[in-house]
């Protein structure tokens, strides 16, 4: 309604400004193409209902994998790799990746051979750019959580530690924990403690426990239980690789933003420009950024010169689109791989020097402010006060030049006089302190009064 009364009541302020079309894109439609029934992994409750509170494009960002969202009912954390997903046919369940979403496909379930696509939500400009820094912070938090993991592995593997161990080594452990009543279950053969048994009855149950086939089958469970956690930890690691490499590639793809990608994702992109693929992240990503600048390069016309070369691209200025957003909380390895994205050689060792040399390269064509007063330039800086009465004395001096002894310069020589006596005071006024206790002014490092025109 109010938009309807500015329409009618302001026209001219409403009318739309033809002069500057919107830049065209390209999209699909949604012909054949459906919202898929998308469950939880762990409880099989649905999600994207009403209760969840999401947008409509919420699935566009779920199938694309471009984000993870949490169960309304169990809290899981879950995307598109690790949801379950269902026909909307024959309602049962079929295998997704984000590589089918532009693509109609038919579920593979027997008795069931109808093609469907999946339903695309468009977004405005402005919630685009939320989006782009949602996932450029969602990604900065994932890569800080697995650059803790990997350094927690480091030092157990320096410490002798080992992370996995076997099935022998593992029973043993379980056995034990069993023994001192840490485990309800017995290890071996499944038996379940009571509620008031100790570790009495433990001890004498694992004396007992030496039926083979109630081992051997109770073993066989653990083993597909354990390959089945397996299989799912995969799906998870998939789904983070997933979601790595979609947020690089919905935020442009660009060599500035590679310090998102992880190693293997890194060594994948070698691979497919067959280069090559050894070194550490920050090596791969300036082995990257250099090559992908040249193939850029060779794709340009011929500069006018007509001499043949292709001209060079030069290197973008970093901006807080492609930086992280808190430069300190990074490590060392994860600031060069930041700096090698972006081009900048790094000469010193320690995370400060990577800071600088990364903010150096980010403000080069802005003046660097001045926090500190050095003896070169402590000459050249003027008070604000005097600054103002030296523009005056400037004016004052043009105006006599100009006049041509045609004015009286009576009035303008007081002024003079009454600015240079203003300057006098402002430098006089270091010598004194101003003694609380008599309401005097009393010269530095002295008791006695200054003289009565300074005490006016």
């Amino acid at each position: 309604l109010v938009c309807a009364y500015d329409a009618l009541t302001q026209p001219d302020m409403t009318k739309a400004d033809t002069s500057k079309s919107k830049a065209k894109t390209i999209n699909r439609s949604n012909d054949g193409c459906y919202r898929t029934d998308v469950h939880c992994p762990r409880c099989s409750a649905p999600w994207g209902e009403a209760i969840d509170g999401l947008e409509p494009a919420a699935y566009s960002h779920m199938m694309t994998g471009i984000k993870t969202y949490c169960c309304s009912t169990c809290l899981l954390d879950f995307g598109c790799m690790t949801a379950i997903h269902k026909c909307p046919f024959c309602r049962k369940q079929f295998e997704y990746n984000p590589d089918l979403y532009h693509d109609k496909i038919v579920c593979g379930n027997k008795g069931c051979s109808k093609k469907f696509g999946f339903m695309l939500y468009n977004v405005s400009e402005t919630r685009m750019k939320q989006l782009r820094e949602e996932l450029k912070a969602a990604q900065e938090k994932r890569l800080k959580k697995q650059e803790t993991l990997d350094r927690r592995h480091a030092r157990a593997k320096e410490k002798g530690i080992s992370v996995s161990v076997g099935e022998d080594e593992e029973l043993k452990e379980q056995i034990k924990s069993f023994e001192h009543g840490l485990l309800n279950e017995c290890p071996k053969c499944g038996w379940k403690l009571k509620k008031r048994d100790g570790e009495e009855e433990a001890k004498e149950h694992l004396k007992e426990c030496n039926d083979d086939k109630k081992i051997m089958a109770y073993q066989r469970r653990k083993r597909v239980q354990k390959e089945t956690e397996l299989a799912k930890a995969s799906r998870r690691g998939q789904q983070e690789e997933v979601v790595n490499l979609r947020t690089w590639e919905f935020l442009g793809a660009e060599n500035e933003n590679l310090w998102m990608l992880s190693l293997e994702q890194l060594r994948k992109q070698c691979k497919s420009y067959k280069i090559d693929d050894e070194g550490e992240k920050d090596q791969l990503i300036a082995r990257l950024v250099r090559h992908r600048n040249s193939l850029d390069a060779s794709r340009l016309l011929t500069d006018a010169g007509g001499e043949g070369d292709a001209k060079k691209q030069k290197s973008r200025i970093p901006t807080h689109q492609t930086l992280p957003s808190n430069l300190e909380s990074l490590s060392v390895s994860q600031l060069r791989s930041v700096a090698a994205s972006h081009g900048i050689e790094v000469k010193g060792t320690s995370k400060a020097d990577i800071i600088r040399a990364i903010e150096k390269e980010r403000f080069r064509d802005e003046p660097q402010l001045r926090l500190t007063m050095t003896a070169e330039n402590e000459e050249d800086e003027v008070l604000p006060s005097k600054r103002r009465r030296a523009a005056k004395k400037s004016t004052l001096d043009d105006d006599d030049s100009d006049d041509g002894g045609k004015r009286s310069r009576s009035k303008k020589s007081k002024k003079k006089k009454a600015l240079d006596d203003d300057d006098d005071d402002d430098d006089n006024d270091d010598d004194y302190d101003y003694d609380d206790g008599n309401d005097n002014f009393r010269t530095k490092g002295t008791g006695s009064l200054p003289p009565p025109s300074r005490r006016a």
